[in-house]
């Protein structure tokens, strides 16, 4: 499997290393929005050549129900990137995607920039990008294996193969509704739970 981590553990490396030109240059935004699988992220695939999660390392190409798993990040997301001013062409460009299982997609999906990490960059130049973005994946990335431990620890847990109790039945309480309720004489009724 390419670039495979234990699974619940982050790969140690970013992916751009691996993009033409080490992740460095403008690549172009994906032509094809329309659907992940068939368009843009089959777009970032064959243009730099990754098939993998990001972020944990599964081979989202090698089986149908990893295929179905596939989902493209903006490690830079729109709206931090509309926050601080970003050109929007480097935060579409496929030098700011990555391929990311739809779990690790998930995982801090609205994650919010802190402060200092842009400070002293210029965003408005692809270098400056390109730094915000190293720092913002590797801050991610660390992020997301710590929500994937938390999240294989449930899993172990196997509670889905423990019986539930049976339900505690609860005795049924009568509940007069309409003119009866303020006694003005028998009126409809209702049974609830």
């Amino acid at each position: 499997m390419e670039g495979a981590a234990e699974p619940g553990v982050a790969k140690s490396s970013s992916p751009f290393g691996r993009y033409p030109g080490g992740g460095q240059k403008l690549l172009g935004s994906p032509p094809d929005w329309s659907n992940c699988r068939s368009g843009y992220g089959l777009d970032l695939a064959r243009v730099t050549g990754v098939t993998t999660c990001a972020y944990c390392g599964l081979d989202l190409t090698e089986t149908f129900n990893q295929w179905l798993l596939m989902s493209v990040d903006h490690v830079i997301p729109k709206s931090e990137g509309t926050r601080l001013g970003i050109e929007p062409a480097y935060i579409n460009d496929m030098f700011n995607l990555v391929l990311a299982c739809a779990g690790c997609n998930a995982f801090k999906n609205r994650y919010q920039l802190p402060g200092e990490l842009a400070a002293g960059l210029d965003l408005r130049t692809p270098q400056g990008f390109v730094s915000l973005r190293d720092q913002v994946f590797a801050a991610r990335a660390r992020l997301i294996a710590e929500r994937r431990a938390l999240e294989m620890a449930e899993y172990e847990r196997r509670r889905w193969a423990k019986p539930l109790s049976p339900p505690i039945e609860r005795p049924r309480r009568r509940v007069i509704v309409g003119p009866a309720a303020a006694g003005a004489g028998p009126g409809p009724s209702a049974t609830t739970d």
